[in-house]
């Protein structure tokens, strides 16, 4: 195949084998297979089949140079510059095609550095599915934010990726724009401005890096003080399309905080509840919600509550998303959130009564139609994922004190029990619901104590469930370390006594594993009879506690070495955040002292003058030297044309 590269690569089946092949080649296989392709590039990157093993290609050859030193790695970045090189005669070309406009992003990403995302078979062809190294796991959602890089990328890379920005730059206004209306070319704009921003990152520098010119540019915002600036027109025309909305939310996640001021303030402060009602534009004003609660102020997301707060009924029925950016924004600068809650639960039918919490639960997990079950799973269809989402943020990490009274009635009434017992054998509340309540701490351990309870009946089922097992597993971890001891000494009187435990625990629930053999038969049993140890339980309940109290004591200690870490880390940013800051208040301070008018210098030199003067003159000398300094002229009245004219008609 060594001479034949780049027919099999354009053909259906063969493409499939060669694609299983890749993954099992070294870095030097690697660069001689792209080198046979560079030639035949322009043609493949525009075949759907070949395109696909140009990107996985570029994939492999992004691992290998994260292991690779000295010449391997020289070779193999040598390679993808020639591969971009390739490209450069039809570049515009390339963007606008829906098969070659991927290839072009993976291109992108190895200049840099980044890791270029997996090429995926789709229609007819999603049968062929790539053979992935290691477990399956799930492709990452790199969302519109920043896409740092991972390994060392030469000069020469840089800078033909820098090239790149600078041509787009270059272009005619308006068919630069028109690049970000049209459905792949805006793809390839916006992996530019990721890659740029994530590239600034890296070198702790926040904000659009290489892309900043290329996002003024494009959005006509004006680089001078008092110039022209079409910036809130453009950005309001730009947020009601699908694609250039796409370019608009990179550009917000992107942004550095005083960027991200400018733009939020001058574009969309005043117009949030047109942004949000919009079945496009609101997509474009969570990126802003979701950006002012990493960078923005605090000052600024109690502007956007207040404005939001009274749409709050719209929101919830149609776009949960907004309500959920808009809680996180509260959770994050710890602005209106007893106001923000008060409102959500407003919207229950019982509002202001005593069944209020309640209500609310249930209208936040409201089903999508009458048949509340998948066939063969308990499984559920919500109205509204993100709602689902909004009720987990509120049990799971708002404040204690304002989320007690729905935790207390989810957990302590049989129709907030029977909820939960649902969420449960559901995937995502099960993540999103479920686990984070596990972590909860009220009166000890009575959110525990009560889940406990809520599953006795319901062990098994949970334990062979895809959804279920996770959150059992998780509960048997949840208690802490004094509270298990408790417990464990509960368990041994009552087994000397012959009778079964009455307080729940984990032990009550491993023991009844231990006399389900059936579980055995399950693949999710299995597991969950695996992580809890349960035969060790039959064989030695001792020896079963003394590996509890091991695990929990390791758990305890890589937890307080990731706090450590963290907090390290934070104190690292804002020591340089602090340096930054110190910086640019001494350029600031240079160019104001450089802005000087000469007029001002020469009043200086005087001032400097007769200062000196009255160290050498006598007492009324001094007297004489400052009336001399208050009879200077005042050239602030008007420019220095219009005082010279003065001067010239007094004489």
């Amino acid at each position: 195949m060594r001479y034949h590269a780049a027919s099999v690569a354009e053909d259906r089946q063969g493409s499939f084998y060669l694609q299983r092949l890749i993954p099992l080649c070294s870095a030097d296989q690697l660069v001689e297979l792209l080198s046979r392709l560079v030639d035949y590039a322009p043609h493949l990157a525009a075949n759907r089949y070949a395109s696909h093993i140009l990107e996985d290609l570029l994939l492999r050859i992004h691992n290998a140079r994260a292991e690779a030193t000295g010449e391997t790695r020289d070779r193999l970045e040598k390679v993808v510059l020639a591969l971009h090189d390739a490209f450069l005669p039809q570049y515009l070309d390339f963007m606008h095609d829906w098969v070659a406009s991927h290839v072009l992003r993976a291109c992108l990403c190895a200049l840099v550095g980044a890791k270029p995302q997996a090429a995926k078979r789709r229609g007819k062809n999603s049968k062929h599915k790539q053979a992935k190294e290691g477990p399956a796991e799930e492709e990452e959602d790199r969302g519109c934010g920043p896409i740092p890089p991972q390994v060392h990328a030469g000069e020469d890379l840089r800078a033909a990726f820098a090239a790149i920005t600078d041509e787009l730059r270059q272009m005619p206004r308006r068919e630069a724009q028109a690049l970000v209306v049209h459905p792949h070319s805006c793809a390839v704009v916006c992996v530019i401005l990721q890659l740029a921003a994530g590239v600034a990152g890296k070198e702790a520098q926040p904000g659009f890096g290489l892309g900043a010119d290329l996002v003024r540019f494009l959005l006509e915002w004006a680089t001078t003080e008092g110039g022209p600036s079409n910036l809130h027109l453009i950005f309001y025309g730009m947020a009601g399309e699908v694609e250039s909305s796409h370019f608009l939310q990179c550009v917000l996640e992107c942004a550095s905080a005083e960027d991200f001021g400018a733009l939020c303030r001058g574009c969309m402060l005043g117009k949030l509840a047109e942004y949000a009602q919009h079945p496009i534009s609101n997509y474009v004003l969570q990126s802003a919600l979701r950006t002012c609660a990493r960078v923005g102020t605090p000052r600024l997301a109690e502007e956007m509550i207040e404005e939001l707060l009274p749409l709050k009924m719209p929101f919830v029925e149609r776009f949960g998303g907004v309500v959920f950016h808009l809680c996180t924004l509260a959770l994050a600068h710890s602005v209106l959130q007893e106001k923000l809650y008060a409102e959500l639960v407003s919207l229950s039918t019982k509002a202001g009564q005593d069944g209020a919490e309640l209500d609310f639960l249930e209208k936040m997990i409201e089903k999508r139609t009458a048949d509340q079950t998948h066939p063969g799973t308990r499984s559920q269809s919500f109205k509204s994922i993100m709602n689902v989402r909004v009720l987990g943020l509120i049990l799971g990490q708002y404040p204690l004190p304002m989320a007690e009274p729905l935790l207390r009635a989810a957990l302590e009434t049989d129709k907030g029990q029977s909820a939960l017992r649902s969420l449960m054998f559901t995937g995502a509340s099960a993540k999103l619901v479920i686990e984070p309540m596990l972590s909860r701490r009220l009166d000890g351990t009575f959110v525990q104590d009560r889940f406990v309870d809520i599953v006795a009946s319901e062990v098994v089922e949970m334990a062979t469930n895809p959804a279920a097992h996770l959150v059992l597993r998780k509960l048997c971890r949840a208690l802490p370390v004094d509270r298990e001891e408790e417990v464990r000494n509960a368990y041994s009187r009552q087994s000397d006594e012959g009778s079964d435990m009455g307080a729940p625990s984990v032990f009550q629930i491993v023991r009844r594993l231990s006399e389900k053999r059936r579980l055995l038969t399950n693949r999710f049993g299995r597991e969950t009879v695996q992580a809890l140890a349960v035969d060790e339980y039959s064989k030695s309940p001792e020896s079963w506690r003394a590996l509890r109290r091991k695990e929990k004591h390791k758990l305890a200690a890589i937890r307080e070495i990731t706090e450590m870490e963290t907090a390290k880390r934070h104190k690292t940013e804002a020591t340089k955040a602090r340096r930054r800051k110190a910086e640019t208040g001494n350029i600031e301070g240079m160019g104001a002292s450089l802005g000087h008018t000469q007029e001002q210098r020469k009043r200086e030199a005087t001032d400097a003058r007769v200062g000196a003067e009255a160290k050498t003159l006598p007492q009324d000398g001094v007297k004489q030297a400052r009336k001399a300094k208050k009879r200077k002229p005042k050239d602030d009245a008007g420019p220095r044309s219009e005082h010279k004219s003065r001067k010239k008609k007094k004489r």
